[in-house]
């Protein structure tokens, strides 16, 4: 089977490919526009021609092309994360050129069924995939009193919740600290240049600067280190507003922290209500309890690895294979 696969970023996507050309004997080519709203026709054109079955990674706003261009009997596979449905994307395409939309959860798959054209029975939920095995190390003894944040990039990451969290539970434990792994938004070009999300940052950074100051906080820079950065993480603090799967807690569980996160619209159909919370104060109380109960915390981590296998690669590539195969048969023809 030739699988071809076009998207802007393609960072979600990549373990997936690997999965399945090492393990299902799958030929896959890429072609990655590096932009939103970039289109190179000439190689999107080479992939079409070239391809038993098209992956449209992301359901953005080059969907619409790419549809058009596909052949009659070619199976065309889109998958949704968070951001294109609220932008509206999916609406500029004709379902009936459309084989199966892939969401992440099922709060996303209910939502584009309600908000577009797509019917649920030509959506799939298939999670994004972990390499559960990469993130399984030995943790540091730090990581119990570390509670881990990883991407601050981002207004919608909700930082400050995060810092409340961190000062509630320094109040039970004065030595706990809230290691930040991230790229600093006083560095993106994006950030400064939204007005929003400049005011947000400048209005969070005294805040910031004082807890770092008085080591509540450590700033690790962005990197390709993640599974040796949560290596000293006990705790993966989740306070985001909005998010369609949120990779942080998933890698954190895979390497044995405890997940904590924030009850954003749809956690409950990615994570067990179990690590979910509703107030930054129940999300400190939760943390505390872990960092001064030593067996309670090594059950909780036991699980959260255990629950974590349903997003390992294997797991994953094998359902993104067993869709393929369908749709390349025919028998999972779209609306």
């Amino acid at each position: 089977m030739r699988v071809g696969v076009f998207g802007y970023d393609l960072k979600f996507i990549r373990p997936i490919v690997g999965e399945l050309e090492t393990n299902h004997s799958v030929v896959v080519r890429t072609v990655e526009s590096g932009s939103l709203h970039a289109f190179p026709i000439e190689a999107v054109s080479d992939l079409v021609s070239w391809a038993d079955v098209i992956v449209c990674e992301f359901f953005g706003p080059y969907a619409e092309r790419l549809t058009s261009m596909t052949r009659p009997d070619q199976p065309v596979m889109v998958r949704l994360h968070r951001f294109e449905l609220h932008r509206g994307f999916a609406d500029a395409v004709e379902p009936g050129l459309v084989s199966r939309v892939v969401c992440v959860n099922d709060f996303y798959a209910s939502a584009l069924a309600a908000r577009s054209a797509f019917p649920m029975s030509a959506i799939t939920v298939i999670p994004n995939a972990i390499d559960t095995d990469a993130f399984d190390r030995p943790k540091d003894q730090a990581a119990s009193l570390t509670v881990g944040f990883l991407g601050a990039s981002s207004q919608r990451k909700r930082l400050d919740l995060a810092l409340d969290v961190i000062e509630e539970v320094r109040g039970d434990v004065p030595d706990a600290v809230l290691s930040i792994k991230s790229e600093h938004p006083e560095n993106l070009k994006w950030v400064m240049d939204d007005p929003a999300e400049r005011a947000y940052f400048e209005a969070v950074r005294p805040r910031l600067d004082e807890a770092s100051a008085a080591g509540a906080v450590l700033w690790n820079p962005h990197g390709s280190d993640v599974a040796e950065w949560f290596q000293s993480v006990g705790f993966t603090l989740s306070t985001s507003d909005d998010e369609s799967f949120h990779m942080a807690p998933a890698e954190g569980m895979a390497s044995g922290t405890v997940p904590v996160v924030r009850h954003w619209p749809g956690a409950e159909t990615v994570y067990d209500d179990r690590w979910l919370y509703d107030e930054t104060s129940e999300a400190a109380d939760v943390i505390a309890r872990f960092m001064t109960r030593i067996e309670v915390r090594e059950e909780a981590s036991t699980e959260a690895r255990a629950q974590c296998e349903r997003f390992a690669l294997p797991t994953v590539g094998s359902q993104w294979y067993r869709t393929l195969v369908e749709l390349v048969s025919g028998a999972g023809a779209g609306p």
